[in-house]
């Protein structure tokens, strides 16, 4: 079913217009964005604001009259309006302290100062049949009966979000989950969504409050680039921050509404609303796959490379819950959501062998054996009530009816929403379920891409790989860049050229790191059901393997004399560690730096003097320097937090380049006798904000005049949160 067609208030004598603005392209009948031949993705309500600037362009437009105009018959504030620009802007790359498309024009308004073409006239609009509005939100191509109201934004007024929201809690306790005769009408099904807060960038899924009054997520501030957590009071109209949670990701909710738990600098932390009290539970390191908190007060967190864990609520009892079954290939267990009776858990479970891996649910006292109830073909499960597991598979979400007392599925699945990214390990999208018949998807990471910068911050160009390309390395003599895709089906490490642009897949593994004479490259590859490390000619078919052990192991550094690979291996015990192979001898790997904290990222000075890496013993990730390969003389380089080392290979000095706690590239001379003060180069929209997934977030080219860095590239798209949406699951 599709929701009737919306009159078009800005247009009411240009039937079909398309506007050219710089390198962007309008069209209006199909409300779409072009920029090239990509889509930008802009909320509903920034697209209206964009056409009536556009169209007013001659002029300044007061806010009266763009609130007049885009929210006819809706009482909104003016803080709608800001954010609205906001996301325009975000959406347009436009600077507000040097725009060159909306400019603001002070105590009076905002006025389109951009080139633009005159309008073309079309007979027939592009792409929706004539009378199909394309703004308007459809529930899925399924023949649904029950009634529809779509929310387009989050400008509706509060009193009228708390009404529908209050609605479902009732019905989901009295009328929703109750037998109902056919003559009785079904409550509305109703979508709203919630963008990003201004000047901020949406950076996870939402998570509802088990309530259904509060809905959480993580929020990137576009100047700093840290992220925190937010939350909105469905009741109220804007959301908040909430202080002390920067660097934040992956929030869930305690059981009783009054506190979440969400990841930050490597550690499980929790906030209790009431008071803002932030407590460190546990040490997670880097890449943290999820936390849960059941009904019995106790956390489930999943962490790289390992089984999940367990911890009370208040700090104690930390133990592992899950083991890794290696000889089923399993390299992770992520994703952990409690079911009702505060022991089982639903969990992924990643492997290399796809009759293995899927979701499977465990429990905490061990009293049931692991048992799977999905294939491998989506991960994020959640249950919602009155019995459902929720997932992403072929970009639908879907209910799949679940008994959780027998722990077992039932029926087919019913389609709920469509066009969905489905929550993976290099994203941070998230489904979450209330018990009071709300539901929520989408949000996540932005759009991101390799992107070269020059040494003062300014954008250059993107890297235009086949896939998503991340973990970049460039080759000593600049001539390729080496670089990563792991969530595709065209995975592997790619080799793209730097002076032609073409682009080649070298070999199917993760994280390389190129030779010195840039012939061959060594590499990470799970094919024996742990990520060894193996080495092969970058042209070549034939591979060998360096070191084989029964933890997962990837590449950190190649050294410039060709003598070292230096690398970082997972153990339970002592979590990451930097280890060194010396490719001389007998070749026997040895300890580098294996303590209880987190050692990684060590790169080797182009001397061969010195050892640079990332470690989190102060309880924030911070970048050492010490001697290699004997140790000692050992300093801290940056101040506040840091990560992800590289020494510039060419000048005079030693200089250090890393990333500093606000997402700007850091600069120190170093030398044996003196450790210079950190300087700050630029700041640039990171992909992520601390050590994750890939070793590399950026490189640096051998003159160290250029940065090749994985930025965000575009806006992601908004959290959407569903009312009643047991109205698409037939009886």
């Amino acid at each position: 079913m599709r929701n009737p067609p919306e009159a078009n208030t800005l247009l009411p004598d240009l039937p079909s217009p398309i506007y050219d603005v710089g390198p962007f392209r309008i069209e209006v009948s199909r409300r779409k964005l072009w920029k090239g031949d990509d889509i930008v993705q802009l909320s509903p309500k920034a697209f209206d604001v964009l056409v009536l600037l556009v169209m007013e362009r001659h002029r300044v437009v007061d806010k009266d009259e763009l609130m007049r105009r885009v929210w006819p018959d809706t009482v909104v504030a003016d803080e709608s309006v800001t954010q609205s620009i906001s996301a325009l802007r975000r959406a347009l790359g436009d600077d507000p302290a040097n725009p060159e498309y909306v400019a603001t024009v002070p105590r009076r308004g905002y006025q389109f100062i951009g080139p633009v073409s005159e309008p073309t006239r079309r007979d027939e609009p592009l792409g929706a049949g004539a009378g199909e509005s394309p703004a308007a939100i459809s529930v899925p191509t399924e023949s649904f009966r029950p009634a529809t109201v779509a929310l387009r934004s989050r400008v509706w007024p509060a009193a009228m979000i708390a009404l529908l929201v209050g609605i479902a809690a009732g019905a989901a306790t009295g009328v929703l989950f109750s037998p109902r005769r056919e003559s009785e009408s079904a409550s509305p099904l109703i979508r709203f969504s919630q963008d990003a807060p201004p000047l901020t960038s949406i950076a996870s899924g939402g998570t509802l409050s088990p309530d259904g009054r509060i809905l959480a997520f993580v929020a990137r501030d576009e100047t700093s680039g840290a992220t925190s957590l937010w939350i909105r009071e469905l009741n109220d109209t804007l959301p908040r921050q909430l202080a002390g949670t920067e660097g934040a990701s992956r929030p869930f909710w305690a059981p009783d509404n009054l506190a979440l738990g969400f990841f930050s600098q490597g550690q499980l932390r929790v906030i209790t609303l009431s008071d803002g009290t932030v407590q460190t539970l546990a040490s997670v390191g880097p890449l943290p796959l999820g936390g849960t908190w059941g009904a019995r007060n106790v956390i489930v967190f999943g962490s790289r490379r390992s089984g999940l864990t367990s911890v009370s609520a208040n700090g104690s009892e930390q133990r592992p819950v899950t083991t890794l079954d290696r000889e089923h290939g399993e390299s992770g267990h992520r994703a952990p959501y409690f079911l009702p009776d505060g022991d089982h858990f639903l969990y992924f479970v990643g492997s290399t062998d796809p009759g293995h891996a899927g979701t499977y649910v465990g429990s905490v006292s061990g009293n049931s054996a692991p048992r799977r109830l999905l294939p491998n073909i989506t991960e994020g499960v959640i249950y919602a009530e009155p019995g459902f597991l929720i997932y992403v598979t072929d970009g639908r979400v879907v209910a799949h009816p679940f008994d959780p007392l027998r722990l077992q599925l039932n029926g087919q699945p019913a389609t709920l929403a469509g066009g969905i990214d489905a929550p993976v390990v290099t994203n941070a999208t998230n489904l979450s379920a209330s018990t009071t018949g709300l539901l929520s998807y989408g949000g996540g990471v932005p759009r991101v891409r390799l992107i070269w910068y020059d040494e003062t911050g300014k954008r250059l160009n993107g890297v235009d790989g086949p896939v998503e390309l991340h973990n970049p390395v460039i080759t000593l003599d600049n001539a390729l860049v080496l670089a990563s895709q792991v969530s595709s089906a065209r995975r592997g490490v790619w080799a793209i050229d730097t002076r032609g642009g073409g682009s080649r897949v070298v070999t199917e593994g993760t994280r390389a790191f190129p030779s010195p004479d840039g012939r061959q490259v060594a590499y990470s590859t799970d094919v024996a059901g742990v990520l060894d490390l193996h080495v092969r000619d970058i042209g070549g078919t034939s591979e060998s393997t360096l070191v084989e052990s029964p933890h997962p192991k990837s590449i950190s550094h190649w050294t410039v004399d060709g003598q070292y690979i230096v690398f970082v291996s997972s153990h339970p015990a002592t979590m990451e560690d930097l280890w060194l192979l010396p490719l001389f001898g007998d070749r026997t790997p040895m300890p580098l730096l294996a303590t209880q904290s987190n050692e990684l990222q060590g790169e080797v000075s182009p001397n061969g003097r010195w050892i640079a890496y990332t470690s989190d013993e102060s309880g924030t990730w911070e970048v050492y320097v010490q001697r290699f390969p004997s140790g000692g003389l050992k300093r801290a380089i940056s101040l506040h937090g840091g990560f992800e080392p590289h020494w510039q290979r060419s000048g005079p000095r030693n200089r250090l380049l890393y990333i500093g706690s606000d997402q700007s590239v850091m600069a120190v001379d170093f030398s044996e006798n003196e450790v210079g003060r950190p300087e700050r180069l630029f700041s640039v929209a990171l992909a992520q904000d601390e050590p994750t997934l890939f070793r590399n977030l950026f490189a640096v080219s051998a003159d160290g005049r250029r940065f090749l860095i994985d930025s965000i590239d575009g806006p992601g798209a908004p959290i959407t949160v569903l009312v009643n949406w047991l109205n698409l699951v037939s009886n």
